[in-house]
C-alpha cells in the first residue's frame, strides 16, 4: 500500500464521523427531530417501497434493529406497512404523505445548512470539492453511481 493512499485513509477515517457529528447535530435542530438510521431508511424507502428484509438488506442492520425503527417510524405515521396480496405474513413498506413532507423537509434544512458552510469556500474550492467528493463516492459504493463529474 502506498503512502498517499494510507494518508488519505487516515484523513477519511477521523474527517467523516466529524461531518457526521455535524450533521446529527443539525438533524437534531431540523423542524422534526430525526436520527440518522431512521433519516436513511426514510431515504430508501423514497426511491422505492420495500419490504422489511429488503430494507434490513440495504441498511446492513439486522432484522430486529431495523424492526424497531419501522416501528418508530410507523408510530410517526411517517411510514406504513401493506400487506402483501401474495403472502399476508410478508409487508412492503412505504413512507407516507406526511413521511415525504417531513424527510423533504429534513432533507431542505440539512442541504441549506451545509451549503452555508460551503458558500464561505472560493470557487475553485467548491469545484475541487465536487471533484473529490465524487471520487470518495465512487470509492466507498465501488463506483456504482454515473454522472456526477460536473456540476
Amino acid at each position: 500500500m502506498d503512502d498517499i493512499s494510507l494518508k488519505i485513509a487516515h484523513r477519511m477515517l477521523y474527517t467523516i464521523p466529524t461531518l457526521i457529528r455535524f450533521l446529527v447535530s443539525e438533524m437534531r435542530q431540523a423542524e422534526n427531530t430525526i436520527i440518522p438510521s431512521q433519516f436513511g431508511l426514510m431515504a430508501c424507502l423514497a426511491n422505492q417501497p420495500c419490504t422489511v428484509s429488503e430494507l434490513a438488506a440495504n441498511q446492513g442492520v439486522s432484522l430486529p434493529a431495523i424492526s424497531r425503527s419501522v416501528n418508530t417510524l410507523v408510530e410517526r405515521n411517517w411510514v406504513r406497512r401493506i400487506p402483501l396480496k401474495h403472502d399476508r405474513r410478508a409487508i412492503r413498506l412505504e413512507l407516507t404523505p406526511e413521511g415525504e413532507r417531513i424527510l423533504e423537509s429534513i432533507e431542505n434544512h440539512m442541504e441549506t445548512r451545509l451549503a452555508a458552510r460551503l458558500e464561505n469556500l472560493p470557487l475553485e474550492d467548491r469545484d475541487a470539492l465536487w471533484r473529490g467528493w465524487n471520487i470518495i463516492e465512487d470509492v466507498v459504493t465501488d463506483g456504482i453511481k454515473e454522472g456526477k463529474t460536473s456540476l
